[in-house]
């Protein structure tokens, strides 16, 4: 993307996210995360926002939690999708078995 001349901004960022989400594709999502990091680009809230709807959509609520974590800035999004994660997949199946 670089050598053509892209412009990674948060717009373009958070698109691969979506998409590395609806594809299922957490290698190309842990790429794309990777990159951000390698070239120095912060990390805005609406990208950690889609990056962890990534991980909670995989299932890596750990990885939900790091990124929550190394937040500067959270919103109501960051704090639903946290919640979302632990309790789909660390709360789900004891709440499913006392029902």
């Amino acid at each position: 993307m670089r050598r053509e001349g892209v412009v990674l901004d948060d717009v373009a960022m958070i698109s691969v996210f979506v998409l590395c989400t609806r594809v299922e594709d957490l290698g190309m999502g842990r790429q794309a995360q990777g990159c951000l990091v390698k070239m120095g680009l912060g990390f805005g809230v609406k990208v950690c926002n889609a990056v962890m709807n990534m991980y909670v959509k995989c299932g890596l609520v750990e990885e939900v939690r790091r990124v929550f974590c190394e937040m500067n800035e959270r919103n109501v999004v960051s704090w639903s999708t946290l919640l979302e994660g632990v309790v789909k997949w660390e709360r789900g199946g004891e709440w499913k078995s006392g029902v």
